[in-house]
């Protein structure tokens, strides 16, 4: 701060400068009290991030021609820090510290210094971009946060606040993923090997990892109710699913319900297919089950 006052005062100095804090002339402040920013449409997923443009205008209150001023940005609310949702600043490229309150003093180069502040009423426009991560891990809801900007003069004085209101929609998303499986996309393979009509058979674990901003819902699909068929459709061999351990039914309603949203690492559903001693015509034999998964 003490170097850029030095300039400021050298550059007073100059013809064609604006006019400094100490001549009276400079009297920067925001054109409005008070800007409301509310984020939607956001996208949930790894690596995702919600982004927001909104502008902040100010003015030389003195009329007496441009001048330069500085900008703050800091909590005006209390959230813990481990808040879910960790909004940042930036203008210009330069990003912008979220203060504890507007008391607290950042890092020197922290301050948004904005130069030849009009003396308009409709002031200048400061373009600022909210940005905020929004990956796995979120809760679906409305999340409000307040924030002060401060407007400091050539001295570092307060000269002017702006309440800033920021609100959030996180929809309900969610995600599945078949993990243990053979294959790619959409389609997953398991593999039984070789059925012994004289013994149990289990297929090696595999599961879902589901990932959710909300309570969600699963189902299974079964597309030969609950039975292995034979290629040619001439015999049928029963199996039991299993998830979590426990059975699903897949000749009826089997639509199993979590009460949570999912961490960022998501929920691993363990699965496994069972087929007990049978009799059967030799050959080939396989069942499609479509597992859905739907927010709630």
């Amino acid at each position: 701060m003490t170097i850029l006052r030095t300039i400021f005062v050298a550059g007073a100095l100059c013809a064609g400068a604006s006019v400094s804090a100490q001549d009276g002339g400079c009297r920067p402040e925001f054109v409005d009290t008070t800007e409301n920013v509310n984020v939607s449409g956001i996208q949930i997923g790894a690596g995702e991030r919600a982004r927001e443009n909104f502008e902040i205008r100010v003015r030389n209150a003195a009329g007496n021609g441009p001048c330069e001023a500085f900008m703050r940005i800091a909590r005006r609310d209390s959230v813990a820090a481990d808040d879910p949702v960790q909004f940042n600043f930036s203008s210009g490229g330069q990003r912008l510290e979220v203060l504890a309150d507007d008391a607290t003093a950042g890092p020197i180069n922290n301050d948004l210094f904005l130069r030849g502040v009009p003396g308009s009423r409709n002031g200048r426009a400061v373009r600022v971009q909210l940005g905020f991560p929004t990956e796995w891990g979120l809760d679906a809801g409305t999340y409000s946060r307040d924030f002060v900007a401060t407007l400091r003069d050539a001295n570092g004085d307060l000269v002017d606040t702006l309440e800033l209101s920021v609100r959030v929609n996180i929809p309900s998303a969610v995600a599945l993923r078949i993990v243990g499986a053979s294959g790619r996309g959409s389609v997953r393979r398991i593999n039984l090997g070789s059925l012994d009509p004289d013994a149990f058979t289990r297929s090696d674990p595999f599961g879902l990892r589901i990932w959710s901003t909300s309570p969600y819902r699963v189902e299974f699909t079964s597309e030969n109710q609950g039975v292995l068929r034979h290629h040619q459709g001439r015999d049928e061999i029963p199996y039991v699913l299993r998830m979590r351990g426990e059975k699903v039914d897949l000749m009826g309603a089997n639509g199993r319900e979590f009460v949570e949203h999912t961490d960022s690492l998501g929920d691993l559903h363990p699965l496994r297919v069972m087929v007990d001693p049978f009799f059967a015509e030799a050959g080939k034999y396989a069942d499609r089950v479509r597992v859905s998964v739907s927010a709630i």
